[in-house]
């Protein structure tokens, strides 16, 4: 089961985020301190409202990057484990391929970040 996965937040990747800050700006939303996450070589903002889901900026490094233009990007939810939530998903048969191996995270204070394809799009495991 994934009833121990809890929803965190929504990535947006754009190496011009400006129309994005624009859209949050307007739902009051407020961001935190920009950080360089040389791991992924991406510039991570998490921005928060209250009565909204957290979104997260995700700006490239790198003018080649395929983030560049993908808008909308991932969903993350935070697992106890991310080797249990993947033993989890083989369990109840969803299907998942890893894109991104379990790594730290500067953003969320080095916890352990994966990212997974599956069958409804990209999603980021947030280790607890």
């Amino acid at each position: 089961m994934l009833n121990n996965w809890k929803f965190h937040h929504i990535g947006y990747a754009a190496k011009d985020a400006s129309e994005l800050v624009l859209w949050l700006k307007s739902l009051n939303y407020t961001f935190g301190e920009e950080v360089y996450d040389p791991i992924q070589n991406v510039f991570l903002t998490m921005c928060h409202n209250p009565n909204q889901p957290n979104v997260e900026i995700i700006r490239p490094n790198d003018k080649n990057n395929k983030l560049n233009t993908i808008g909308f990007y991932h969903v993350c939810y935070e697992v106890p484990s991310i080797e249990t939530a993947l033993e989890n998903l083989n369990k109840e048969k969803v299907y998942y391929l890893i894109i991104q191996e379990p790594k730290p995270a500067i953003l969320f204070d080095n916890r352990k970040i994966c990212f997974i394809k599956t069958k409804i799009g990209i999603v980021e495991l947030l280790e607890v």
